[in-house]
């Protein structure tokens, strides 16, 4: 879904809602919910990158290990590989019904050498994907 917090347009929002929200709908029961909820989580995930100092960048490379760690759970990834460099494209992670971080039950990375460091290169907010 492509979400501007600026204008509160969700974008696709109803597409994504079906495809991706209805998983929780006994406790967001409407996409307005569920996108408003996706922002919060994406802003706490935000903050604890932050605090670990894991920041878009163009020079500066990271390990999956350093962003479980300020995340304090595995997650899933999904990478691209250009000029022999590793890119994180996505990063998933798994809640509960309260919404919680909680370890991912399988792990998937998707293109991603989990042994090797990748850049986080800096996205508009307008650009931002979210999923829950």
């Amino acid at each position: 879904a492509v979400v501007s917090t600026q204008s509160g347009h969700y974008g696709r929002g109803e597409d994504e809602y079906c495809k991706h929200g209805t998983c929780c709908d006994d406790i967001m029961p409407d996409p307005e919910d569920y996108f408003r909820r996706t922002l919060q989580l994406y802003a706490e995930i935000a903050s604890r990158l932050d605090a670990a100092r894991i920041t878009p960048s163009r020079n500066s490379r990271y390990t999956f290990k350093q962003v479980e760690k300020a995340l304090t759970v595995t997650a899933n990834y999904r990478c691209t590989w250009s000029g022999g460099k590793q890119f994180l494209l996505e990063l998933a992670v798994c809640l509960d019904k309260t919404f919680a971080l909680i370890d991912c039950p399988k792990e998937s990375s998707i293109d991603c050498d989990k042994t090797k460091k990748f850049y986080l290169i800096p996205v508009k907010t307008e650009e931002l994907c979210v999923i829950l």
